[in-house]
């Protein structure tokens, strides 16, 4: 695998911390450049060309870490190692034999819109929460959850 800015370890000990935390200053800066966008009391920094998305609540808390499969939403994919040596493109299947028995799942038929809503779980990983979302390839999303939730 080619090698990562940041490492999944890093990426995990950021959740909860605010970005005026560890997360500002060494993690952020081997990102590069981000867009960043805030909707309602949120705060997205997306960092395409390294496939990862950070969303933070409206108290400046890290609450998921989005990473992302090439060409998913336009992103250049994630380098580094996933949780539990996952990897892009495996089938549910597969993360199941990983990953055990998720704890909750959804998706995976046609909305009201006619488009096709991709598959997920959600498993207990522990300090974090994990989400893995599926297209016709596979694994295209890992989303790392901090273990307290989304405090809005």
């Amino acid at each position: 695998m080619s090698h990562a800015t940041v490492s999944l370890s890093e990426l995990v000990d950021c959740l909860g911390k605010t970005q005026d935390d560890h997360f500002g200053g060494d993690v952020s800066l081997r990102l590069g450049v981000s867009c960043r966008r805030v909707v309602d009391e949120l705060t997205y920094l997306d960092y395409e060309k390294e496939g990862v998305q950070f969303i933070f609540n409206k108290f400046g808390e890290l609450q998921s870490v989005f990473l992302f499969a090439k060409g998913y939403e336009g992103h250049l994919p994630f380098k580094g190692d996933l949780p539990s040596s996952i990897v892009f493109g495996e089938m549910p299947e597969d993360v199941r034999i990983k990953l055990g028995e998720p704890i909750q799942s959804g998706g995976g038929m046609v909305g009201m819109l006619g488009r096709k809503i991709p598959l997920w779980e959600k498993f207990d990983h522990g300090q974090y929460q994990l989400t893995v979302q599926y297209g016709d390839e596979g694994v295209q999303l890992v989303t790392l959850i901090s273990s307290e939730g989304l405090k809005l």
